[in-house]
């Protein structure tokens, strides 16, 4: 075993830190009903709060078949009356007999973030996952949003045309209101995939990562000043010589160990 100190830009390891990074946590679409570039319908939606109920307007979740760790939850609610004090709040629950069950796995609430109900378009909002609660395969889930009473809150339209949703009568859990035909809020919910909780997309394997390790290790070009050290090491396949450079670290015969490294990491030319 021979073991060869080279010299990696510290750019290359940061890019290296990102890509492995991202690449073993990703979230995915659980559900969403945005059209093409987080489209929705403004300028309509469905009342939440009227000034006198607040009626809890609820989206079911079809059954997964995955498991998954609930990430975020991403929509477009808008209110009659803007205020710095609006406030909208996004709870999922778990299914019981066809609708939301009595307490949520978890609520999630933004405060004065809120546009004007005027027809014109409006940002999409995100609440981030604090909980990460588990949502399991074959279980049904619901999104309820609710919302101050006082401010005229609206769930806008999605303009993919995904229809249901139900409703409370102004009662907290009298889930008395179904519109299986009616239209439904615009919404997202995101989710990382639980290992071993089903199919589904997955992250990439190990062996991904090494590839991707070795593909940068190709990029070794000479030492200068602001680069940090690197390890390599490899298997030497037959004898071979090489000089101390006049610095420090610095390797003469560059281009044999990046041959070396190539054939190590099976990487072509």
């Amino acid at each position: 075993m021979v073991i060869i100190r080279v010299m990696v830009p510290k750019v290359i390891l940061t890019i290296a830190g990102l890509i492995l990074s991202g690449s073993l946590v990703r979230a995915d679409i659980i559900y969403s009903n945005f059209d093409s570039g987080y489209a929705y319908y403004p300028g309509s939606g469905v009342v939440v709060t009227n000034g006198s109920e607040d009626f809890s307007v609820a989206i079911e979740l079809a059954a997964m078949t995955a498991d998954y760790y609930l990430s975020g939850i991403q929509f477009v609610a808008t209110v009659e009356n803007p205020d710095s004090s609006n406030s909208v709040t996004m709870s999922v629950y778990a299914d019981d007999g066809g609708v939301p069950g009595d307490s949520p796995l978890e609520a999630m609430s933004l405060n004065g973030q809120l546009y004007g109900f005027d027809g014109s378009l409006a940002p999409v909002l995100s609440v981030a996952s604090q909980i990460n609660p588990e949502l399991y395969s074959g279980t049904s889930y619901w999104v309820v949003m609710d919302g101050p009473i006082d401010e005229g809150l609206v769930w806008d339209l999605n303009s993919s045309r995904t229809s249901g949703y139900v409703e409370t009568d102004g009662t907290p859990g009298n889930w008395v209101n179904a519109h299986p035909q009616g239209t439904n809020g615009v919404l997202e919910v995101d989710g990382t995939l639980v290992s071993g909780g089903g199919s589904g997309p997955s992250v990439p394997e190990p062996g991904t990562c090494v590839l991707v390790s070795g593909g940068l290790l190709g990029l070794i070009v000479r030492t200068s000043r602001g680069w940090w050290p690197a390890v390599v090491i490899y298997r030497r396949p037959r004898p071979f010589e090489w000089r101390s450079a006049s610095r420090r670290g610095q390797i003469t015969n560059l281009s044999y160990i990046q041959s070396a490294i190539f054939r190590r990491f099976n990487i072509s030319r």
